[in-house]
């Protein structure tokens, strides 16, 4: 049954003739279908491993680019300074052309939300589905623009 993991895990149809093909007692056809399904829990957690490891060498990597990037402006910050103390805009050398250039403005609310007038004021409406969730708990009716899905899944022990 390797095939699955080509897609996206849904079983063919030739798999399920050989889930069906097994034979013997409802429960040696159970004590089969947990002991793959035992395997494929085994599969997630080599591969949820080998996930882990690759992030941890992700985080390693940019970790090192923070760093340049880290070390790259602090050179920039520099020759900007040297620049500034020398009264300097431009320089021009055999490699490079370096000067300062004015940022675009940028704004930072230095007073409570509610003392800005409204026009400079973002509202971002989104819908509550764990009110929704608990409304319907709580009193067995769905609230209005809302599905409730409630599924069930298999516990082997």
């Amino acid at each position: 049954m390797a095939q699955a993991d080509l897609r996206d895990g849904e079983l063919t149809d030739e798999e399920f003739n050989q889930l069906d093909a097994i034979t013997g007692s409802f429960n040696h056809k159970v004590d089969v279908l947990c002991q793959l399904s035992r395997e494929d829990d085994s599969e997630v957690a080599v591969r949820q491993s080998e996930i882990d490891r690759l992030m941890a060498e992700v985080d390693r990597l940019r970790a090192g680019v923070v760093t340049a990037k880290n070390r790259a402006k602090r050179r920039k910050d520099y020759i900007q300074t040297c620049m500034e103390q020398a009264g300097l805009a431009k320089v021009k050398t055999d490699l490079f052309l370096v000067y300062t250039q004015a940022n675009p403005p940028s704004a930072e609310c230095v007073i409570p939300l509610d003392k800005l007038p409204e026009r400079f004021l973002k509202v971002a409406v989104s819908a509550d589905t764990v009110a929704a969730v608990k409304h319907w708990k709580e009193t067995g009716e769905k609230p209005d623009g809302f599905e409730i899905r409630q599924g069930q899944h298999l516990r082997i022990k």
